[in-house]
């Protein structure tokens, strides 16, 4: 039995107009190789094969047009975007806290305060 790793495909039919456009549509979009394989009616190795420029053209495509918009919207001062491209780009980091293990201790002191000393003074006389 053949299976369509055994079956060399077409050439110009595999590479048509048609075919090179969508490969490079569905991969800017993030369709998993496999998946376009399938669409295509082919294996995710004949695939990759005969459309790795274009495959790698539709990823870069994407990446241009989300990473403009990403810094677009950094430069506007979009705080979620700013801080996206500082730890993706510059490799910045929150630093770590380290977890204490010892027990702590807490000390709780009772403090009365007399917020109006007058009031006492006055119900003092008055008894």
């Amino acid at each position: 039995m053949e299976t369509k790793e055994d079956i060399k495909p077409n050439n110009k039919e595999l590479r048509s107009q048609e075919n090179i456009a969508s490969v490079i549509e569905l991969s800017k979009i993030g369709i998993p190789h496999d998946q376009i394989a399938a669409l295509l009616d082919t294996t995710k190795k004949i695939l990759e094969t005969h459309f790795k420029k274009e495959l790698l053209l539709g990823s870069a495509l994407a990446n241009r047009e989300i990473g403009g918009t990403l810094y677009n919207k950094a430069l506007e001062g979009d705080v979620a975007c700013l801080i996206f491209w500082t730890k993706c780009r510059m490799k910045w980091r929150e630093k770590d806290q380290p977890i204490r293990h010892e027990p702590v201790q807490i000390e709780i002191k009772r403090i009365i305060v007399d917020v109006n000393p007058d009031a006492n003074a006055n119900t003092d006389k008055n008894a």
